[in-house]
């Protein structure tokens, strides 16, 4: 169990001030592309993180295995979630955005890792999904 929120501009975990140091990752492994090629590997680079000073990562532009998630609630790991954005706006690709993110939410949502759902990329597609 987590608390997570923000007060004065501050993140707070469990009512303390928690300063994330967080690495961008975007998931690339050698033998597996965007999937590691064991368990141990998720464990590896989770615990390679921390020994760097690391208390979490951004993941971008992919919704992570659960796989991953269940190693960085193990270990103490923040995870700002994510999934691929549409790179322009249209009808289909909205939906297809949110039939991706609804599914990705209910699968996830109960990872106390996952402190951030974030949403979009930068500005990819997101002109248009301001008007």
């Amino acid at each position: 169990m987590r608390k997570v929120h923000v007060h004065g501009g501050r993140v707070y975990l469990n009512n303390q001030p928690y300063y994330q140091k967080l690495l961008l990752d975007q998931g690339y492994w050698k033998d597996g592309l965007v999937t590691a090629p064991s368990e141990e590997n998720y464990i590896q680079d989770i615990q390679k993180a921390k020994e760097m000073g690391f208390n979490g990562c951004r993941k971008h532009e992919k919704a992570e295995d659960p796989l991953f998630l269940y190693w960085a609630d193990k270990l103490g790991f923040l995870v700002w979630e994510s999934t691929a954005s549409f790179w322009s706006f249209s009808p289909q690709s909205a939906a297809v955005f949110s039939q991706e993110w609804t599914r990705t939410i209910q699968r996830d949502y109960n990872h106390p890792c996952i402190i951030l759902w974030n949403m979009m990329n930068e500005s990819w597609g997101g002109s248009q999904t301001l008007r």
